[in-house]
C-alpha cells in the first residue's frame, strides 16, 4: 500500500510553517515503515526547515515544493486580519486560486508516486476534489472530540474532519445499526475520572452561582477556527455571542462563557474576545465571562451548567460524558441528524429527553468504542498503518456510502 502524508502547505496565519507540529507528528511514521507499505511525506520548504529530527536520513521519503511553487506561497502570505483567512476558507471549501493551485500541486505528486492513499491534517478541499474521480483513500485526521482528561483522541475519516465527517452524513439509526443497538453510559464514558481537587476559583465559582437557579453554559472558539468559520452560520464570536445570549437572559439563564484555551497563543484572539465581550453589555447581569486563563475545568463547568450551549466545540461531546442537555448550533465532527435540541427546545426542556439519553448513549459508543482514536497512535507505527488498513478497507467495500461505512468500519 502507497501512502502519502500530505503537510498543508498554504500560509495559515501569516506564515507557510504552521503545520509544523502535524509533520513533527508523523515523522514516526515515515522512518519506520512496517513491511507491506511504501510511504513519501511532502511538505513545503519552510517546513521542513523548521522541524526537528535527522530527516536527511530519509530523504528519499520525502518530497517538496517545487522553486515555483515555494515562490507562489511566498507571494501570497497576506495579512491575516484582511484577505488571509477568507482565502483560507475558500481553500477548505473548494474554491478560488489556491485551491487550484494545489490540485495542480497534488496532481504533479502523483505523476512521481502513484499513492493508494492520502493522509492529512485538518479540512482541505482541493484534496476532497482530488480523490473524487481517482482510486486513492483519503484519510482525514484532527484532533477528536474528547480531550484530557477524558480520552484524548485523533480523528481518522475518510469524509473530511469537522462538520464534513462522517457523522455529520448519518442519521442515528444508522448509528443504532451499527453498533447493534449497544449504548454506553455516561457512568462508563467517564469510568476512571475521578477530580482529585477543585480549584479556587471553582470554587469562588461555585459561591457566586449558588443562588441562581438556570445555568448555561457557553464555551466560544477561537476566532478564526475552521469550525466556526467552515461550519456554521457565524463569522465572528460577536455574532455567536449576540445570537445566544440574549435568548438565554430573556428565558432566565444566566450564562457562564469561557474563551478558547488557545486565544492566549493566536494573535488577534484577545481583541477579538474583547469585542464580543463589549457587545454584550446589555446582558451584563446575566453572563459570567471567564478570563483566557482559566484553571476551572470544563469537567467544573458541566457540574454547574443545567445546558450546554456551543457551536460546534469539542465541549459539546464531552459534555455528554455527564449526560447533559447540548445544543449544537454549526456542523459538528459527533453530530449525526436530528438529535441534539435546539437552543429553543434546550431552554424550555420541551424535547423528548427519554430518547435524546438513548441517542447520545449510542453516539458514546460509536464514537468513544470504534470512530475515535488514541492520541498517541502516531507514536506507534504498526499499530497506525493497521488502522490506516481498516480505514482503506472500508472506504472501498462501502464504496463511499456513510450507512455502509460506518458498518463496516465498526465491525472489524
Amino acid at each position: 500500500m502507497k501512502t502519502l502524508f500530505y503537510i498543508e502547505p498554504h500560509p495559515i496565519r501569516n506564515s507557510l510553517v504552521g503545520f509544523r507540529s502535524v509533520a513533527q507528528r508523523y515523522l514516526p511514521l515515515i522512518f519506520s515503515i512496517p513491511y507491506g507499505h511504501e510511504v513519501r511525506m511532502f511538505a513545503n520548504r519552510a517546513t521542513y526547515s523548521t522541524i526537528d529530527g535527522d530527516v536527511r536520513l530519509h530523504f528519499d521519503k520525502l518530497l517538496s515544493t517545487s522553486i515555483k511553487e515555494e515562490s507562489y506561497l511566498e507571494q501570497n502570505l497576506k495579512s491575516w486580519d484582511s484577505n488571509g483567512c477568507k482565502e483560507w476558507v475558500d481553500l477548505m471549501e473548494g474554491k478560488g486560486k489556491h485551491c487550484d493551485f494545489q490540485i495542480n500541486l497534488l496532481n504533479r505528486l502523483y505523476r512521481s508516486f502513484q499513492f493508494d492513499a492520502i493522509v492529512h491534517w485538518g479540512e482541505n478541499g482541493a484534496i476532497t476534489k482530488f480523490v473524487e474521480d481517482k482510486p486513492i483513500t483519503r484519510v482525514a485526521m484532527e484532533l477528536g472530540c474528547s480531550r484530557n482528561p477524558f480520552f484524548n483522541s485523533i480523528v481518522m475519516d475518510p469524509y473530511g474532519t469537522n462538520g464534513s465527517a462522517l457523522l455529520t452524513k448519518l442519521g442515528i439509526e444508522d448509528i443504532r445499526t451499527a453498533v447493534n443497538n449497544t449504548q454506553l453510559s455516561a457512568e462508563e464514558a467517564r469510568f476512571g475520572y475521578t477530580p482529585s481537587s477543585f480549584s479556587k476559583e471553582f470554587e469562588d465559582l461555585r459561591k457566586v452561582t449558588k443562588n441562581v437557579k438556570k445555568i448555561a453554559f457557553l464555551p466560544l472558539q477561537v476566532f478564526d477556527d475552521a469550525n466556526l468559520l467552515r461550519f456554521s452560520k457565524y463569522n465572528k464570536l460577536s455574532e455567536v455571542v449576540l445570537d445566544i445570549v440574549p435568548k438565554l437572559s430573556d428565558k432566565g439563564y444566566v450564562t457562564i462563557i469561557k474563551p478558547h484555551p488557545s486565544s492566549k497563543y493566536r494573535p488577534g484572539s484577545f481583541q477579538e474576545n474583547a469585542i464580543a465581550r463589549k457587545a454584550l453589555d446589555p446582558w451584563n447581569k446575566s453572563i459570567i465571562w471567564c478570563n483566557e486563563e482559566t484553571r476551572i475545568t470544563n469537567p467544573e463547568f458541566y457540574s454547574l451548567s443545567d445546558i450546554v450551549v456551543t457551536v460546534n466545540s469539542s465541549v459539546g461531546f464531552e459534555a455528554l460524558y455527564f449526560d447533559k442537555t447540548v445544543t449544537v448550533l454549526g456542523d459538528a465532527v459527533y453530530k449525526p441528524k436530528d438529535v441534539f435540541p435546539s437552543l429553543e427546545e434546550s431552554m424550555s426542556g420541551n424535547f423528548d429527553h427519554k430518547k435524546y439519553l438513548d441517542h447520545i448513549g449510542l453516539i458514546r459508543q460509536f464514537v468513544l468504542n470504534g470512530y475515535l482514536q488514541n492520541h498517541a497512535l502516531c507514536t506507534n507505527p504498526r499499530a497506525f498503518f493497521q488502522k490506516l488498513k481498516w480505514v482503506d478497507q472500508a472506504w472501498k467495500n462501502s464504496n463511499g456510502i456513510p450507512s455502509k461505512y460506518i458498518q463496516e468500519f465498526y465491525n472489524k
